[in-house]
């Protein structure tokens, strides 16, 4: 294995391991919980499936990161309120992350669907868009859906058998201001990692 490579892996090792390191490099800003970003919460009875002006028409309750949402198949409806201070409406670049381990679809507030999200940390982002950054108070709305991209499994196990009472924790509703330079090397390293990780004949003396 070349010199260049050792610190290549190396470096990999440090981006992913420590990640209280790397979110210092990866984000130049974050905001969560009010006054900047209020939650608030339509929960569909019955397994209903309503549409967004029928979602949207009904009162919401405030909640907050840490409520778990359930059953398994049923859908909740979040208005989202953000209001972008000082300190990050001047960012390049600002996304929205929100991950309670389950699928979810972010609406505008007029009804437009704009982007799916996955959970479990993989797709979790939507970009805030550039009228955010006024220092007003906007609104867009996230449809969460009870489940995993391929369904139910107990104990999150995507392999085993459904189970049908299945409840979701919210764990992450923030903007972040993204440094793309550093998410870019992070992923450099990781590919590299993965070529290295690939070859099935790697010995110490290579």
């Amino acid at each position: 294995m070349t010199g260049c490579l050792r610190m290549c892996i190396l470096a990999a090792h440090l981006v992913l391991l420590h990640s209280d390191q790397r979110d210092s490099k990866l984000y130049q800003g974050k905001i969560k919980g009010e006054p900047h970003i209020k939650l608030s919460v339509y929960s569909p009875p019955n397994l209903d499936r309503p549409t967004f002006k029928e979602a949207t028409s009904h009162t919401f309750t405030r909640t907050s990161t840490g409520a778990e949402f359930g059953p398994s198949w049923s859908t909740h409806w979040f208005k989202v309120q953000v209001t972008l201070p000082d300190s990050l409406a001047n960012k390049p670049h600002l996304e929205f992350h929100w991950d309670a381990d389950n699928e979810g679809l972010v609406w505008s507030e007029h009804g437009e669907p704009l982007q799916g999200l996955t959970g479990k940390g993989e797709r979790v982002e939507w970009i805030i868009p550039s009228e955010f950054r006024d220092g007003r108070e906007h609104t867009f709305y996230v449809e969460m859906a009870c489940n995993g991209m391929f369904g139910v499994g107990k104990n999150g196990d995507d392999i085993q058998p459904p189970d049908m009472d299945r409840y979701f924790k919210l764990k992450q509703a923030e903007v972040v201001a993204v440094n793309l330079q550093a998410r870019a090397l992070k992923t450099d390293f990781w590919i590299i990692g993965g070529e290295f990780r690939s070859v099935e004949d790697c010995s110490a003396e290579d």
